[in-house]
């Protein structure tokens, strides 16, 4: 995922992002030890929605809150897509501007751009 021809080419300080969001995706896809059950299905019986998957590493604007900018601002960051945690219902994205995480629900993704396609 970290060097994907066409898409990610993120650095390579992405990896454990890359490999939990490859683990997550595994367990909502069809599996043949289970006759193409989907795993998570299987653990927990109850069907599971995929209206939620988006491509790692395409370029996200997170909504920035009321509280933290003034008027005349900006009302959403640009971020890096990098993953989804299983314990909670957010996405974990890269801000390279201020160089850190940031979790958070109110995103939109621009699928059809990417890290690769926005810095190099």
């Amino acid at each position: 995922m970290l060097k994907h021809a066409d898409t990610s080419d993120l650095p390579k300080q992405f990896w454990v992002d890359a490999v939990n969001t490859t683990m997550y995706l595994i367990n909502k896809g069809p599996s043949s030890p289970l006759n193409c059950g989907i795993p998570e299905e299987t653990w927990t019986d109850k069907e599971i929605n995929l209206n939620h998957l988006y491509t790692f590493s395409c370029i996200s604007y997170v909504h920035i809150e009321l509280r933290h900018r003034s008027k005349l601002n900006p009302k959403s960051k640009r971020c890096i897509f990098i993953g989804y945690r299983t314990n909670e219902y957010v996405y974990w994205f890269w801000d390279p501007e201020n160089r850190k995480i940031i979790r958070h629900k109110d995103v939109v993704f621009n699928k059809q751009k990417t890290y690769k396609n926005l810095y190099t």
